[in-house]
């Protein structure tokens, strides 16, 4: 019997107050997750954001990796902050993510 080791989730926007943007967060709503308490569970995962490019010889799947990190709960119904190594562009919004739940680094 296999065991998955991810959630999914949802990109929703980048961090931002009323007239400013935190491009350096981006801010992720996990599937099933509907409390800051359960949400507290996932502080430290590491989340990967998949896009498609050219494939290459290199390359040859076609796709590319953005990875983060949970770094804080956002709001009362269970969304996270994500701090990514590079920025996501803004046409990530509504596009998936992966929730890895083990290994925790």
């Amino acid at each position: 019997m296999a065991h998955r080791l991810h959630l999914n989730g949802t990109i929703l926007s980048y961090q931002r107050g009323q007239r400013t943007l935190h491009q350096n967060f981006c801010l992720v709503e996990i599937d099933g997750v509907s409390s800051l308490n359960a949400a507290k569970y996932y502080l430290g995962k590491t989340v990967f954001y998949a896009y498609k490019v050219k494939k290459t010889e290199t390359n040859k799947k076609g796709l590319r990796l953005i990875r983060g990190r949970i770094v804080k709960t956002h709001g009362n119904s269970g969304a996270v902050r994500v701090r990514f190594t590079h920025n996501l562009p803004p046409t990530s919004f509504g596009k998936p993510v992966r929730v890895q739940l083990y290994p925790q680094h």
